[in-house]
């Protein structure tokens, strides 16, 4: 709680002392904002003219008649030190509170606010309030505050952590601030359960105190099947007062989809009818969820269960009525028993393939299915039986199912309302006599090796996505794909028998993707893809038959990402580029047949990334006007010697112009021959460069000029075989050393690369520079000085010697290693963890004068759910596992 108070008080504290300043402490329920307020209060009230606390907000309103007229007269009586008012109704309660208290500085909490009534009759405008007041409000939607005042601070609470949790829960169930011996292991149980929830810490350490351990056992074993019904009650508020939709929205997330991306569920959702983007905000205002850095939508897990609860209960342990399906055993009994007359979703996704007998007709009786997603589940028929689709429910709106047992869409096939059809591993499927789907905007039969042609886009009229991946005996796209003037998203990555496309695409209007990733039979693109003016994305990867790129490509204005990378027999771009105003990247790798580039590519305004990797166009003969590209962030050379004056031909003439490379941030010119001379004076002025990758090159030493580059932070030596020392200084900022096989590297960095904790990648095949330093103990000192500063990425480090250091622990000689985790660190807070592995290679490398075996030391980081498991090839002797 201190913790949680300090960041509060900071919270409240950064707003001026002179005006009137509202601050919310937001959170779902139970996780300690009135305790937290009261706190707060508690410690603060006695710098106020005048408080008031008015707790349980909600409560007082539902059951007590005028209400907020009560609540009024307790405000006023509080903070005018309990002489009588006479407020008789809301409006002249607001009038009374304004006249009242405009002029005395006040603390005013606010409790379990659930209503914007509740706000405008207690607190409503900052003039009915003294300079220097504070109306702290404590509630479970946040969107109350901000459609309430202008401005105000919020303060959303978190869950507690381990160490917080444990001293909170031993203090209730031991009356101690931790556990006894014998209880540890049950009280780390109780804690991965609660989940940072003070409200179950504190219910749960209340019911467990001062009972024997066999009772803990059986109290967790229950609460596995049973949650806890003074905790579910507190948390079910919330979800009570949300509306229909929004409530089926919370109970498909806490069924199927925790966890899950934020745009998947709002695609799912959308297709049900359900107004996702409004409704999942509603829940995050309400804390009921909430969406991490990489946009991937939480609910606590006690709100999960309690959702699931929810479900489960109002099906009278029947599956067949519950609402929506998510584990294999209810999914058995209701497609065994024919039953499921309630069910409107089923989600059963499975790490491992399971079979299921039924019958056919099991689906007939789900009437209310919208939403089926089936994955790694083969179905069995009794009888010889054969699915048929015709029995699916004709409410259905998003059907997903990997290795779909029909062989094809009926002709009597009618479900109009079906938004997406996600059917991986289908056999023949497309029948073109099918009725129209003219809701359908998604089809992905990806992976259907049967399929050969697809035909009559009439019947999707309004498709906005066709993803059709790795179809590989798909030879054909009919011309009536022209007709989907909605169609946003063609993929065809990996059809490798598909030779061409039609010959006209200026129906698709609105396309904004177009991949044709490793189509390697495919010959030539539409003379006329300039006219799909939407297009963004134009993915032609491994399309190696492509000789030429249509002239109608500078037509291509909204153009943002064009990769033609590995198109082996290309041999000229366009001209007219500089017409590609929005593009920022351009990949060129390995197209080795490309022999000159356009004059104009230095006029692509918007360019960020020009990958020129593996290309045969000569130095000479790349266009000055590289040197122009004013917002290129990425520039990629590497192969072939004809690179050796590149550097003083685009970097140097770059930084001589006004609108040069001084955007450029990440410079990689691998085995381009580069030598000691090959380096500009003025590459110092590369401002904004972050990191450099110089592999495989001929310099022995770095340039002086290098410390200028005062933004660098990553360089690439590997590989520099005639790299001798890295002097005479490293650019001050610099935090990443890539050195593996620098053989001839032999003096270290400068005496300051350690104080400055500078991490080196790999010292792999610098034995060399090992023997340098001094000694094997020299090198391992190193080693643990390096590991004071870990990476969270693989590292690797090659050292002379023939025994484990001392320093190393849980050491032995076996060819694997299983490791156990504690299941109780595997939630959404305990994502990964590193693992440390030090192994002793038995035979010898050439590099290895010595004839000493040389120590490998890497660390990598993993994830895991329930345990690691993990060896080494045979000959790869593992001696040393440590994990943190």
């Amino acid at each position: 709680m201190d913790s949680r108070l300090e960041k509060l008080n900071v919270c409240v504290c950064t707003s001026s002392l002179d005006h009137v300043h509202f601050i919310g402490i937001c959170g779902l329920g139970g996780i300690g904002k009135t305790t937290l307020a009261k706190a707060y209060y508690d410690w603060m009230s006695s710098q106020f003219e005048g408080c008031s606390f008015l707790t349980n907000i909600r409560e007082v309103c539902e059951k007590k008649e005028n209400g907020l007229v009560y609540l009024q007269n307790l405000l006023l009586s509080d903070i005018l030190n309990g002489l009588p008012t006479e407020v008789r109704d809301i409006h002249k309660g607001m009038d009374m509170i304004r006249s009242k208290l405009c002029h005395k500085k006040v603390l005013v909490v606010l409790d379990d606010v659930d209503k914007l009534d509740q706000l405008k009759a207690l607190a409503g405008k900052n003039n009915w309030f003294g300079s220097g007041s504070r109306i702290i409000v404590t509630t479970r939607d946040e969107s109350l505050l901000l459609s309430t005042y202008i401005e105000c601070r919020i303060y959303r609470v978190e869950e507690l952590s381990y160490s917080e949790g444990l001293r909170l829960f031993s203090h209730k169930a031991f009356k101690s601030t931790h556990p006894s011996k014998e209880y540890e292991k049950l009280s780390k149980q109780v804690i991965a359960y609660a989940d940072g929830l003070p409200l179950a810490l504190e219910v749960l350490g209340s019911f467990l105190c001062g009972k024997s351990v066999n009772q803990w056992e059986s109290a967790l074993d229950r609460l596995k099947e049973y949650p806890n019904k003074e905790i579910t009650k507190v948390l079910q508020i919330s979800f009570d007062g949300l509306e229909e939709i929004e409530k089926s929205i919370f109970l498909d997330i806490a069924c199927f989809f925790n966890g899950f991306e934020e745009d998947n569920i709002i695609q799912i959702m959308d297709s049900c009818g359900f107004f996702p983007e409004i409704g999942i905000r509603v829940l995050i205002d309400k804390s009921l969820l909430h969406v991490d850095n990489d946009d991937k939508v939480w609910m606590h897990d006690l709100l999960q269960e309690m959702g699931k609860e929810i479900v489960w209960a109002k099906s009278r342990n029947e599956p067949g009525r519950c609402s929506r399906i998510w584990n294999y055993d209810d999914l058995c009994h209701v497609l065994g028993h024919n039953t499921g007359t309630k069910v409107e979703a089923i989600v059963c996704c499975f790490l491992e393939p399971k079979k299921l007998v039924c019958d056919f007709e099991a689906f007939s009786n789900m009437k209310k299915l919208r939403l089926l997603i089936l994955q790694n589940l083969v179905l069995e028929m009794r009888d010889g039986q054969t699915l048929n689709i015709e029995h699916l429910s004709k409410e259905l709106r998003f059907l997903r199912w990997h290795e779909f047992p029909a062989k094809y869409l009926p002709s009597n096939f009618q479900r109009g309302g079906l938004v997406e059809l996600k059917l991986w591993l289908s056999k023949h499927l497309w029948n073109n006599a099918i009725k129209p789907l003219n809701n359908l905007k998604t089809i992905d039969i990806s992976y259907s090796t049967n399929l050969r042609k697809f035909e009559d886009f009439g019947v999707v009229p309004n498709l906005e996505k066709l993803i059709l991946v790795a179809c590989v005996n798909l030879s054909e796209i009919h011309p009536s794909i022209t007709l989907l003037e909605r169609l946003t998203i063609l993929n065809l990555k990996a059809c490798n028998s598909l030779q061409n496309l039609p010959t006209s695409i200026g129906g698709l209007k609105s396309l904004n993707v177009l991949n044709l990733e490793g189509c390697v039979s495919l010959n030539d693109l539409p003379e006329d893809l300039g006219v799909a003016t939407y297009l963004e994305q134009l993915i032609l990867e491994d399309c190696r038959n492509l000789v030429e790129i249509p002239p109608s490509i500078r037509l291509l204005e909204r153009l943002i990402i064009l990769n033609l990378k590995a198109c082996i027999r290309l041999q000229n771009l366009p001209t007219g580029m500089r017409s590609l105003k929005s593009l920022k990247v351009l990949n060129l790798e390995g197209c080795v047949s490309l022999t000159n580039l356009p004059e104009d590519l230095g006029l692509l305004n918007s360019l960020e990334e020009l990958n020129l990797k593996g290309i045969s166009v000569e130095d000479r003969d790349l266009p000055s006007s590289i040197a122009l590209l004013e917002n290129l962030k990425t520039l990629s050379f590497c192969g072939g010697r004809q690179w050796n004056n590149m550097m003083n031909i685009i970097v140097g003439k770059g930084l001589s112009s006004s609108a040069g490379l001084f955007s450029l941030k990440k410079l990689e010119l691998v085995s381009c021959g580069l030598g000691n001379g090959a380096f500009p004076e003025n590459l110092g002025c590369l401002v904004s460069l972050e990191y450099l990758n110089l592999s495989n090159n001929d310099f022995s030493h770095l340039p002086v000029c290098f410390n200028k580059l005062s933004k660098l932070r990553s360089i690439d030596l590997s590989f520099c075989r005639e790299l001798e020392l890295l002097g005479p200084e490293l650019p001050p900022g610099l935090g990443w050393l890539g050195l593996a096989y620098c053989v001839s590297l032999d003096m270290f960095l400068d005496p300051l690369m350690m104080e400055r904790r500078i991490l080196v990648k790999s010292f792999v095949g610098c034995l060399k520079l090992a023997r340098r330093q001094g000694s094997e103990r020299t090198a391992l000192t190193l080693l643990k000085t390096h590991l004071q500063n870990l990476p969270s990425e693989r590292f690797d480090i090659v050292l002379p010697g023939n025994e484990i250091p001392s320093w190393f622990t849980r050491t032995n000689f076996e060819p694997s290693i299983n490791l156990q985790l504690d299941p109780n660190w595997c939630n959404r807070k305990w994502m990964g963890f590193a693992i440390f592995l030090c192994a002793l290679i038995a035979f010898q490398l050439s590099c290895n004068d010595s004839g000493s075996g040389p120590w490998i030391w890497s660390n990598k980081r993993l994830s895991t759910r329930r345990g690691l498991s993990g060896g080494f090839p045979s000959g790869s002797p593992l001696v040393n596992v440590c994990a943190s």
